[in-house]
């Protein structure tokens, strides 16, 4: 409650100046605003403070909005209340009740339309709320409540920022329609109660209502305030309150309210008179008109509407771009105010205190809440896009290294949300590398990292992985780039080391089983999820070219230019031999796009195979540098090189500029050339010179170094050395000394006075002074000389000791790394980036980009696949990523690669056992349904291109097929095609492998005829499918669990026959070659053949005929009437009248079609009789099969009718029968069916 009189008096002269009733109200204000300051006191803040409340709240619920001058007032007298508060805050002198009353009253006063609270009032509210949520004073609640408004405020803003200068104008003009119906209605109701009261009420009585209605509104304001204290608090008389607490009137105890004012009341009475109060209150000054107020301001010139947008559209934006740099800066260093030096350096052990943690942490989440709630117009303004890559890096640098889980992950969760926005990522891809590479790879190979900060960063790997563009950015930027690291290649294999259980461990191994194999999950995961992004962009962009060219094509063929036939003519020759696949065109269509980035990483790889020379032999390298184009053979060049080409040994670069000979001499001058050491003391500018190279052990390469980097330096530095000659002096006393103190095999380590001993007169004579000498000394002692390899290594050594097993030993170590990641990380963060420009078209560099992590992936997952051990989640992610690699391996023509991958899905079905007795697991069954998806999304028309790969899946299908017998219990092939001829089997010795079974019989089809019934084809293929005693009951069970437990295997299964008709003209050659070279391998055992592949051949030929054009159905026909010949010259007589039936369906079918002139198909498709009726090895019941089917073709008048190139293949065919020797049935038969052509259909 206002107890001073003083305050009394100025919130009274606040509120009758807000009401402005009162002319001296006016000029008080007016005399008194402009000497306010900033209160000094706690007591002097709690009574600004109550007067700001009384005005905010008699703004709320008097008028609802501020008008005119009563506004300008409330905007004065909040900016200057807030300012108080917050010096308020800063002394922590507010209690709860004033700080969530402040709270909510900033907040309304920056969220309310056309707010006033701009600038540095508005970074005052931000930090107000900043010092409630951190001040240790502040109750929970207010806390929270801090938060809240800090976040809607910061929501406020930044919707503001983002909105077009159309929506500023449209609620503007909203506002003045509004405030113009508003004042219009509150001026017609102020005129009536002046028109009834006025002629009943003298102007005393009128002053006297106001005033009463002016004190019962201080009494009620007081009595809330004493009711949110204690509700029970009794009123001057000493009576209880009710309901509603006291009347407004009669200070009685209310049990009623009034509804118009919601003021409490007791009676009817007092009701009466509080109406009637009001109504003398509202009555409008003399000469005040509301409603030509808002008229006016409703009509306002259009132009003057512009200019105010276009100001307040830049206020907006520039408030939104003052809170974000803020915030970066609080995050940064954990205090609402930047140290005074800007590149001060952040102790990391700091971030443990709780004062900055509780900053820190608030600040991030705001940053998170900016980034994420902001549009284009923010992300888009440059001013934004320089405060992230300038100030917000360095933070989420600083914080993501913090031993403070809640800090690190806030900071790599605002760094997720740059990196993976479109709008965003695009101008800071240099910045992601250097994170990537310094920051997060080094905290997954620390042995000091905490798990939680492991299991952080490999979220932020994952999240990364969900976009391929990012990880292509990079590939680009980095791996692509002859000046840069591998940071792609790298991150792939770190993540591939971890997911195979490479993780590193403290001496401590604190990592428990279940922790190890969360991080091994989330690994596999994001390279996982890496291929399968990839796959997802190529085929956008597959689709986006596709169109393209369909687009293109439709215009050109509107000029008049698509209807070459010669054209139309190579169009079909190509996609004859394999060019309409998806995968084809596209690379077609980007092929000198694709080579560029093929280049650009084949440079790349030269490079390297560079740097790999000069690491054995400095000499060599140099030469390979100089004849592959990497520099000139100039010293000045070779220096500039070596300088900045990563990956080279120190070791070898500092024996090779330590080399007494010219040009080595040259180089090593030109790389002392290339430093600047103007203003830098001895010791920076030689630990600047010797980060470059390890110092050789020779005395006499040092020297000459020492030599040459004295002479540099005094022509830089005139005025700190006489001469050169002491700076050479002092710089190899320097070097000893840094040996001297930091090395553990000298015992005695040398004194100041030593030092200052061994280096009198140096000077020209003359000392160097003492003090100088002894910042020498200290520089040294402080901070040796050392690499940045060796320290890491050091740390490394460190982390495995035993005394690393100590938690605290493990902070301080890992503290020690983060100093080095941050001071390496902020020092390339500064470099300006050079402008390589984005990735036009992803097509360019998706292909290398596989290339380069196509072995870190296969490796992965075979290790887990093998593993059986691992569970079920870890195979169908592990089972996901052979299917996404196998798709890219299509896309981008890697035939080996694909084949590997195919391979092992194929090894892991389990199939290829024999006997077939365990039951299949889990991993089995997932492989065949993945290479089954594979398989059919091909044929459904999809990228997949399996080639040659098909062996696998073909294999697989026979097998499932022959499980399928097993489980119904049917009788096998061999049953029906026994050789009657008893022809011995070869003798087996040893059970081929697994790989012997994938590979069996590529070849076999060019193996000659009379041998197949004879020789043993396959090394593994004929084991597996020779089933010569009956199957077990095992057996039996396995197979059943198979099939009948998954019964959508066998249809999908079938399915990839049947829809054999949607492979591209290329692949199905492809597709029908591994199948014949299959049913070569199943036809081999003499004594149990199997047909299955053979009775596929049928089927695919026929589903294929009619749907194929001439051409391309004459190459399919080529490849399978080859081996149809083959299997009807087998040895088995059976098998062989198999194969002639299967040929006299396939030809009715096709002789039933009508065959232009001057073609020549059906001699082409006949062709396989005439070649089995002129072969010796042709039994007789053959050849009077095939005579058999010739009658049957001349006898059906369909066939006849269409019989035009084949009469040839008949003829031939009875001419080869009239010649066959002995056989005298066969003759006869021949003979019997040209007399009939004769008699019955020529006529003579």
């Amino acid at each position: 409650m206002l107890v001073s009189s003083n305050a009394a008096e100025r919130s009274l002269r606040m509120l009758i100046c807000v009401w402005g009733k009162c002319d001296e109200g006016k000029a008080y204000l007016a005399e008194k605003s402009s000497q306010w300051e900033p209160v000094s006191t706690h007591e002097e803040a709690r009574i600004l403070l109550g007067s700001w409340v009384v005005v905010s709240t008699w703004d709320k619920t008097t008028t609802g909005e501020a008008k005119g001058s009563h506004y300008r007032f409330i905007v004065s007298a909040e900016e200057w209340i807030l300012r108080s508060f917050y010096e308020l805050c800063l002394l922590g002198g507010s209690d709860d009740e004033q700080t969530l009353t402040t709270l909510r009253e900033l907040l309304a006063a920056v969220t309310a339309p056309k707010s006033s609270v701009h600038g540095d009032d508005l970074i005052k509210g931000v930090k107000m709320c900043f010092e409630v949520h951190r001040s240790p004073k502040s109750s929970e609640l207010a806390q929270r409540t801090a938060q809240a408004v800090l976040t809607q405020l910061l929501h406020a803003t930044v919707q503001r920022a983002e909105m077009s200068r159309a929506d500023i104008l449209a609620e503007q003009r909203k506002a003045n329609t509004s405030t113009s119906g508003n004042a219009g209605g509150e001026a017609s109701r102020r005129s009536n109660s002046v028109s009834s009261s006025g002629e009943e009420l003298s102007e005393e009585e009128r002053n006297k209502q106001q005033d009463e209605w002016i004190e019962s509104q201080v009494d009620q304001w007081l009595d809330e305030a004493v009711a949110k204290v204690d509700p029970s608090a009794p009123n001057e008389r000493g009576e209880a309150p009710k309901k509603f607490g006291f009347c407004i009137v009669c200070r009685k105890p209310a049990p009623h309210y009034c509804l118009e004012t919601k003021d409490p009341v007791c009676s009817k009475t007092c009701e009466e008179i509080n109406l009637q109060r009001r109504k003398v209150v509202d009555e409008p000054l003399p000469g005040e008109s509301p409603a030509a107020d808002a008229d006016a301001a409703s009509e306002l010139p259009e132009g003057d509407d512009e200019v105010d947008v276009e100001k307040r559209s830049e206020l907006y934006q520039e408030d939104a771009l003052r809170v974000f740099s803020t915030l970066c800066t609080i995050s940064l260093y954990g205090t609402l105010e930047a140290p005074e030096d800007a590149d001060q350096q952040v102790d990391p052990s700091s971030t443990t205190d709780p004062l900055a943690v509780k900053t820190k942490r608030l600040s991030l989440d705001m940053v998170l809440c900016v980034i994420n709630g902001s549009g284009s117009v923010l992300k888009r303004k440059p001013a934004f896009i320089e405060e992230i890559k300038s100030r917000l890096m360095f933070s989420i640098l600083r914080n993501c290294v913090s031993p403070v889980p809640k800090i690190f992950t806030l900071a790599l969760q605002v760094f997720v949300a740059v990196a993976t926005n479109p709008d965003l990522k695009m101008h800071i891809s240099t910045q992601i590398g250097v994170f990537v590479e310094e920051v997060f790879k080094r905290i997954l190979d620390s042995g000091n990292s905490s798990f939680q900060h492991k299991h952080r960063v490999l979220q932020v790997f994952y999240k990364l992985c969900t976009d391929a563009t990012t990880s292509l950015d990079l590939f680009k930027e980095y791996d692509c780039s002859v000046t840069e690291g591998n940071v792609f290649e790298g991150s792939i294999a770190t993540l591939a080391k971890i997911a195979q259980g490479g993780i590193q461990k403290s001496g401590a191994g604190d990592l428990q089983p279940e922790q190890e194999a969360k991080l091994r999950m989330l690994a596999l995961e994001s390279l996982v999820t890496l291929t399968g992004s990839m796959v997802e962009l190529s085929n956008r962009q597959a689709a986006e070219q596709s169109s393209g060219g369909r687009e293109k094509s439709t215009e050109e063929s509107s000029d008049g230019k698509g209807n070459d036939p010669t054209t139309a003519s190579c169009s079909a020759g190509e996609s004859d031999s394999g060019g309409g696949s998806p995968r084809n065109s596209t690379i077609t269509a980007n092929g000198s796009a694709r080579s560029s980035a093929i280049v650009a990483k084949a440079r790349k790889s030269e490079l390297e195979a560079g740097v790999r020379k000069f690491n054995v032999k400095p000499k060599r390298g140099v030469e390979y540098f100089v004849a592959r184009g990497f520099c000139e053979n100039d010293p000045t060049d070779v220096a500039r090189l070596l300088k900045r080409t990563r990956g080279l040994d120190k070791t070898a670069f500092g024996d090779y500029l330590g080399e007494d000979e010219p040009f080595n001499l040259q180089v090593m001058y030109s790389l002392v050339d290339s430093h600047d050491f103007h203003g830098m003391d001895l010791v920076s500018a030689l630990r600047e010179f010797l980060e470059d190279f390890r110092l050789p052990g020779e005395s006499q390469k040092i020297d000459r170094m020492m030599e040459k980097f004295a002479e540099h330096y005094c022509k830089q530095n005139p005025d700190i050395y006489a001469n050169a000659d002491c700076a050479y002096i002092l710089s190899f006393s320097l070097i000893m000394l840094n040996t001297d103190l930091h090395s553990s095999q000298v015992k005695n380590k040398m004194s100041l006075d030593d030092f200052k001993r061994n280096n009198r007169g140096i000077n020209d004579g003359a000392d160097v002074p003492s003090a100088h000498l002894e910042f020498l000394y200290n520089e040294i002692k402080n901070k040796p000389f050392s690499l940045d390899e060796d320290e890491d290594l050091k740390l490394k050594l460190a982390s495995q000791q035993r005394s690393a097993m100590q938690p605290s030993r493990r902070f301080e170590l890992f503290i020690k790394e983060t100093e080095s990641i941050v001071e390496k990380s902020r020092e390339m963060l500064s470099r300006k980036p050079e402008d390589m420009g984005g990735v036009q078209d992803p097509q360019e560099y998706l292909g290398p980009m596989f290339e380069v992590m196509w072995g870190s992936i296969l490796g992965t997952l075979s290790q887990l696949m093998n593993s059986e051990e691992e569970s079920v989640e870890v195979v169908e992610w592990c089972v996901e990523g052979l299917k996404h690699s196998v798709k890219l391996c299509a896309r981008f023509e890697m035939d080996t690669e694909r084949e590997c991958f195919v391979a092992m899905l194929a090894k892991y079905t389990g199939l290829m056992r024999s006997p077939f007795e365990a039951p299949a697991s889990a991993k089995n069954i997932m492989c065949i349904k993945a290479l089954l998806s594979l398989a059919n999304s091909e044929t459904d028309g999809g990228d997949v291109v399996l080639g040659h790969s098909w062996k696998h899946v073909l294999l697989m299908a026979s097998q499932i097929d022959r499980l399928a017998l097993l489980a119904s219990r049917a009788k096998s092939d061999y049953v029906y095609f026994a050789n009657p001829s008893g022809a011995s089997e070869p003798q087996r010795h040893a059970r081929p492998s697994m790989m012997g079974v994938m590979f069996a019989t590529h070849s076999s089809s060019s193996s000659t005829a009379p041998h197949l019934a004879t020789q043993w084809v396959g090394t593994g293929v004929s084991v597996m499918m020779k089933q010569p005693e009956e199957p077990s009951e095992a057996e039996i069970n396995a197979s059943k669990e198979v099939v009948e437990g998954h019964p959508e295997i066998v249809p999908a299964t079938d399915a990839i026959f049947q829809r054999s008709t949607k492979l591209s003209n290329g692949e199905i050659i492809v597709f029908v070659e591994e199948l014949c070279n299959l049913s070569s391998a199943e036809l081999a055992v003499v004594d149990n053949p199997r047909v299955f592949c053979l009775q596929k051949l049928v089927e695919v030929a026929d589903v294929n005929m009619s749907n194929r054009i001439r051409l391309v159905w004459s190459r399919i026909w080529r490849v399978l009437s080859a081996h149809f010949a083959q299997v009807a010259q087998s040895k088995n007589q059976q098998l062989s009248m198999y194969a002639i039936d299967s040929l006299r369906q396939l030809a009715l079918k096709f002789l039933q079609k009508d065959e232009l002139s001057n073609y020549h198909f059906q001699v082409e498709f006949l062709r396989p009789f005439e070649a089995v009726m002129g072969s010796s090895e042709s039994s007789r019941e053959v050849k009077e099969l095939i005579l058999s089917i010739m009658e049957s073709f001349v006898a059906s008048d369909v066939t006849r009718s269409n019989m035009k190139s084949g009469w040839k293949s008949v003829f031939h065919v009875l001419l080869l029968a009239a010649t066959s020797g002995g056989d005298k049935t066969v003759v006869e038969m021949g003979m019997r069916i040209v007399t009939t052509l004769r008699e019955s259909y020529f006529d003579t």
